[in-house]
C-alpha cells in the first residue's frame, strides 16, 4: 500500500509541478517516506499556481 501511495504522490507532483523540475525531483524522493507531506505540499502548489 505504501509503495502505491509513494508512486501516486510522485506522479501527482510530476503532473502538478511540471514547471518546477527541482520541486518534482525533491518530491519523488520525499514522497516515499513522507507522502502525506507531499500531498499537502501539492495542494499548496495548486492553490499558488
Amino acid at each position: 500500500m505504501g509503495e502505491v501511495l509513494c508512486k501516486y504522490s510522485a506522479i501527482s507532483y510530476q503532473l502538478s509541478a511540471v514547471s518546477s523540475t527541482s520541486l518534482t525531483l525533491w518530491v519523488e524522493r520525499a514522497s516515499c517516506w513522507n507522502w502525506p507531506l507531499a500531498v499537502e505540499l501539492a495542494s499548496g502548489v495548486e492553490r499558488a499556481g
